[in-house]
C-alpha cells in the first residue's frame, strides 16, 4: 500500500468523505495477519476470559469450554469457530486489539505510514478493532461512528480477512432520520425494510472498505468472516483537555498529604483561608503553575502517541516495564537496529537544575541524565539501520555508567522499538 495507492484512497473517497471499496489492496499482507490473530486470539481466550474488551453474541447456546480454554496453536480459525459456535449464528467484537498484539500495530503501520504522514495522526490514538462472526445483520441494528455525547467522529478502515464476504449498507444522515420518525438516535434491528434506501457495498478477503463517521450503516455476514477495523477519529480540544488534565490526575495528586479541610467561610481570601497552601499540598507543581504543568504533560502526551504512530503500547509491554530489568543482560557484540515504521522522540528537561532526557518510544516514556551523545544514539536509530552495539557502548560509555546504557537498550527493546541481534558471543549483566 503505497504513497500513490493512499493519494488514489484520497481521491476516490472524496478526501475521507465517501465510502468506498479497494478490491485486493491488502491481498499480500493477509497470510501474515491470519497468524498474527490466531497469535492474539489464543492469548486472550486462554489467559483472560473476563476482559472487558470482549463482546460475545450468539444466536444459541455455545461451547465455552472449547472457547476459552483449547489450544488454537496451527489451527483454522474457521474450524474452531464452528467447533465452538456448532451451527449457530455468533458474533465476537474485540475492541483495542492495538493494546494487545506489537506485532499486528507494526503491520498496520507500515500499510497506513503514506496515509499517517499525510493526514497526520488523531490525537486521540487509533483504536484497533477484531469483527468475526456470520451474525447476519449487525447485532446492534442500524447506527453511525460516534463517540459519546456525540462529539467524537469515528471514519473506519475495514481490512477484510474473509474467508465470507462481508456487505455494509449506508444511508445519508437527512434519509435515515426521515426513515426513523426524526429520531436520529433510533437503531433500526430490521433493516431490511429500509434497505431499498441504501447503498451497497461488499467486499471479499484482501479487499479494503473505507467508512466515514457520517454515514448511519449496518453490516451483513452470512458466512463465517473476519474483519480487522482500524478507526480514525477526528478529535475536539475538549477531549484532548480531558486526557491531558486525566494523566495530571493520575500522576500528580499526591494522596499521600490529604488533611481535614476547615469548613467554608465566606469571609477572608482564598491565602487567608488556606486553600492556596493546601492546593501546593495536594498537587506536585513544579514552580508552582498549572498552565507550565498541562503544557509539559500535553508535551508528553503528544509524543507518545507520535511515538506510537497513534496506536498506543502493548498491555504485555507494559506489565513487562512495571518489572525490575536489573536482572536482564545486555548484549556485548552484535548488532541493534530501530524497528520500522517507528519513530523514537525525545526532549530535554530539567528537574533540580540536572538535565535529563525523555525519551518516547511505542507509546512509552523513559527518563536518563541528558547527555548529547544520547541524542547521536537515537538519531542513528531512526535510520533503521543496523547499529553495532559496540559502537554504541563505545559512544556511550564515557558519558554514562554500564547500568545506564542497558537500561536505555533494554528499556527501547522490551517495548519494541529496537530489535538486538540475538547472535551474541558474551553478555554483560547490568
Amino acid at each position: 500500500m503505497t504513497a500513490q495507492w493512499w493519494s488514489n484512497f484520497i481521491e476516490a473517497t472524496d478526501n475521507m468523505q465517501e465510502p468506498f471499496v479497494f478490491p485486493n489492496a491488502m491481498e499480500e499482507h493477509t497470510t501474515n495477519l491470519d497468524t498474527l490473530l490466531l497469535e492474539v486470539l489464543s492469548t486472550l481466550f486462554s489467559e483472560d476470559q473476563s476482559n472487558g474488551n470482549v463482546r460475545i453474541w450468539c444466536n444459541g447456546a455455545y461451547d465455552q469450554e472449547e472457547l476459552y480454554h483449547s489450544s488454537l496453536a496451527e489451527q483454522n480459525l474457521t474450524q474452531w469457530f464452528q467447533r465452538v459456535f456448532k451451527k449457530e449464528k455468533f458474533g465476537i467484537f474485540i475492541n483495542g486489539c492495538n493494546h494487545l498484539s506489537s506485532s499486528i500495530n507494526e503491520r498496520l503501520a507500515t500499510m497506513m505510514l503514506p496515509l499517517l504522514r499525510n493526514k497526520g495522526v488523531p490525537m486521540d490514538g487509533l483504536n484497533v478493532t477484531l469483527l468475526i462472526g456470520n451474525y447476519g445483520y449487525t447485532p446492534f441494528g442500524v447506527h453511525i461512528d460516534q463517540g459519546p455525547n456525540e462529539k467524537t467522529e469515528r471514519n473506519v478502515f475495514h481490512f477484510h480477512l474473509g474467508p465470507g464476504e462481508k456487505t455494509i449498507y449506508t444511508w445519508e444522515p437527512e434519509l435515515y432520520c426521515k426513515l426513523a420518525g426524526g429520531d436520529p438516535h433510533y437503531r433500526e434491528r430490521e433493516p431490511e425494510r429500509i434497505l431499498k434506501y441504501a447503498k451497497k457495498f461488499t467486499f471479499n478477503r484482501g479487499d479494503v472498505f473505507f467508512l466515514p463517521w457520517s454515514k448511519y450503516h449496518v453490516g451483513y455476514t452470512e458466512e463465517i468472516s473476519i474483519g480487522l477495523t482500524v478507526i480514525y477519529p477526528n478529535d475536539t480540544n475538549v477531549a484532548m483537555v480531558k486526557k491531558v488534565l486525566k494523566r495530571i490526575e493520575d500522576e500528580m495528586l499526591q494522596e499521600e498529604y490529604t488533611e481535614i479541610l476547615s469548613p467554608l467561610s465566606d469571609e477572608g481570601s482564598l491565602l487567608e483561608m488556606g486553600v492556596d497552601r493546601q492546593i501546593k499540598k495536594a498537587v506536585n507543581l513544579p514552580g508552582g503553575s498549572l498552565s507550565a504543568v498541562f503544557y509539559e504533560h500535553y508535551e508528553d502526551y503528544k509524543l507518545e502517541i507520535l511515538s506510537s504512530m497513534g496506536f498506543g503500547a502493548d498491555r504485555s509491554v507494559e506489565s513487562c516495564l512495571s518489572e525490575e530489568m536489573n536482572t536482564e543482560t545486555l548484549p556485548m557484540y552484535g548488532v541493534v537496529i530501530g524497528i520500522s515504521p517507528f519513530t523514537i522522540y525525545y526532549k530535554i528537561s530539567t528537574q533540580s537544575s540536572e538535565r535529563y532526557i525523555d525519551i518516547f518510544a511505542r507509546g512509552q516514556k523513559f527518563t536518563m541524565p541528558y547527555h548529547r551523545t544520547v541524542v547521536e544514539v537515537i538519531d542513528k536509530l531512526n535510520t533503521w539501520s543496523p547499529f553495532s552495539i559496540e559502537e554504541l557502548i563505545a559512544l556511550l560509555q564515557s558519558s554514562f555508567q554500564v547500568s545506564e546504557v542497558s537500561g536505555l537498550l533494554m528499556f527501547l527493546s522490551k517495548v519494541r522499538a529496537i530489535k538486538i541481534d540475538q547472535q551474541v558471543q558474551q553478555t554483560l549483566s547490568i
